[in-house]
């Protein structure tokens, strides 16, 4: 993910890096690469757990936005993605399916007597 970052030195004391758009951080060090160092550590604390993507907002000016369309959103792809399919012409793979079958109807059955 790219942030922009305004870098200001403070009166020979030291670097101020501050993020120009949300979230408003900043962060203060001795040296330029101390404050970029403090600054990316505090956003990626910041983004822990979240998912970030990129839309097309069309600019004033630009093909109207048709409000019934919804945005495009840029997804990332399934952990499972590389993997799909994977196992279809394995011989056993029917045997696999059914077996979990099996399974989850077995399953469902004693969660219906619980209730």
């Amino acid at each position: 993910m790219q942030v922009s970052v305004v870098i200001k030195q403070m009166n020979g004391t030291g670097f101020c890096a501050s993020t120009m758009s949300p979230p408003l951080l900043s962060a203060i060090g001795p040296t330029r690469d101390a404050a970029l160092a403090t600054l990316r550590d505090q956003l990626a604390e910041q983004f822990a757990g979240e998912e970030v993507v990129n839309i097309d907002v069309p600019l004033r000016g630009e093909t109207q936005w048709n409000s019934q369309t919804p945005p495009t959103v840029e997804e990332p792809l399934s952990p499972w993605a590389e993997i799909a399919g994977a196992f279809k012409n394995d011989p056993d793979y029917a045997e696999v399916i059914e077996h979990m079958n099996v399974y989850r109807e077995q399953r469902n059955r004693e969660l219906e007597g619980m209730f």
